[in-house]
């Protein structure tokens, strides 16, 4: 009867909310959760980090606790980073690409420095000054430069 109804309802109202808890229940249970499960957990997470650290750099703004240029350039950053985590995933994850294209852009970038050390226009000092940005460039990456 019209009862039952209301109950069926109800249930489903309530199977919908359980797709929500599932993955954390997995996870505490030690259930393996299924790719887009995980992926989905990473995009959010990525997401939270991301909106602190932008909230984090309005609260150094309204402060004044920073030079304004520094702080306009971190924003930037955390906007993009965003931008980059809310993009749709089609085929390779844009991070990746970026990720690629960055140290595409180091790699030219030491080889133009050792360019400028073999023809003598910059002294070893600047050479290695240089290098060790660079490498912390690639560090930043999470990927050792190619053998030089």
């Amino acid at each position: 009867g019209p009862g039952r109804a209301a109950d069926d309802r109800g249930h489903r109202r309530h199977a919908g909310r359980a797709g929500i808890t599932l993955a954390p229940l997995a996870r505490r249970a030690g259930i393996a959760l299924a790719p887009d499960d995980v992926r989905q957990e990473h995009t959010a997470a990525r997401l939270a980090l991301a909106h602190a650290g932008l909230s984090h750099l309005e609260y150094l703004t309204e402060t004044a606790t920073a030079p304004e240029s520094v702080l306009k350039q971190l924003r930037t950053i955390w906007q993009n980073r965003i931008e980059q985590i809310n993009e749709p995933r089609d085929g390779e994850p844009p991070a990746s690409i970026y990720r690629q294209l960055r140290q595409d852009l180091l790699d030219v970038e030491n080889a133009e420095l050792d360019r400028l050390y073999h023809d003598g226009a910059i002294s070893d000092a600047t050479r290695r000054q240089i290098q060790r940005s660079l490498d912390l460039e690639y560090t930043g990456l999470g990927e050792a430069p190619e053998a030089r």
